[in-house]
């Protein structure tokens, strides 16, 4: 069963430049698995939009971050975990209502969701870590948006 872990809402969108948005995370693998998936994006034109969020969050537990997205801009939030600690990491996105949007459920420590959004709106984006071999996990979210 998976336990709830409060995390704090995130509420406004700075576009940033991709060099400026990352930072240094206690774990350098993390940091670095998401620029290498941001670097990625950046080929389809998506820049970041906010700094890299870095949390922790023990085994078998998921928390919520909320972002106030604006209509007719695609977004994509990448998540990356530890892959010496972390065993599995999952990304829900879900509308105000709770309905889910998109999900990245795969056994892996790299998740990422996405979507165009037609109204602007608060999503929240759930990060569960299904697995972590130490009593916590440290992993990294990414906000990321394509331009018009």
């Amino acid at each position: 069963m998976l336990k709830r872990i409060v995390a704090p809402l995130i509420t406004s969108i700075g576009l940033l430049s991709l060099n400026a948005s990352v930072a240094l995370s206690a774990d350098g693998n993390i940091t670095a698995s998401l620029v290498g998936q941001a670097l990625a994006l950046s080929a389809l034109n998506y820049k970041a939009a906010l700094k890299a969020y870095y949390d922790v969050l023990p085994g078998n537990t998921y928390t919520f971050i909320k972002y106030n997205l604006t209509r007719g801009y695609n977004y994509n939030m990448i998540a990356s975990c530890d892959d010496n600690e972390c065993q599995d990491l999952d990304l829900l996105l879900l509308d105000r209502d709770g309905n889910e949007i998109d999900s990245d459920k795969g056994n892996s420590t790299n998740a990422k969701v996405g979507l165009l959004v037609r109204e602007s709106d608060t999503y929240q984006l759930v990060v569960i870590m299904r697995g972590c071999r130490k009593i916590s996990c440290e992993y990294g979210v990414q906000l990321l948006y394509q331009e018009k």
